[in-house]
């Protein structure tokens, strides 16, 4: 099998975990496979977690999860919400639910 099957199989396999947002996956597997670092940020409840956990295990990279304090929102612009957070240092590593 070639690399442009393979890409595409592995595309395949992710986009029938994560319905509906094939533009960000091929991106997220782009940035992956450029050797770059992934900050994924949207709205509660649309696969974020779900996302890395498929990336992970197709890669065979290790899975967590890093869980901020709740942050107030201000409007950012034209890119929406941003966080702001009063204690920017009180970040902790979690176990994730997987």
């Amino acid at each position: 099998m070639d690399v442009a099957a393979k890409l595409a199989s592995l595309l395949g396999q992710l986009n029938t975990v994560i319905v509906g947002k094939e533009a960000q996956v091929r991106d997220c597997v782009a940035c992956l496979l450029a050797g770059g670092h992934l900050l994924i940020e949207d709205v509660p409840g649309v696969g974020k977690t779900t996302l890395a956990h498929a990336l992970s295990h197709t890669f065979g990279l290790h899975f967590s999860r890093v869980v901020g304090e709740n942050c107030l929102h201000v409007h950012g612009g034209r890119r929406g919400p941003r966080p702001v957070c009063p204690r920017p240092r009180a970040i902790r590593a979690a176990r994730g639910a997987c």
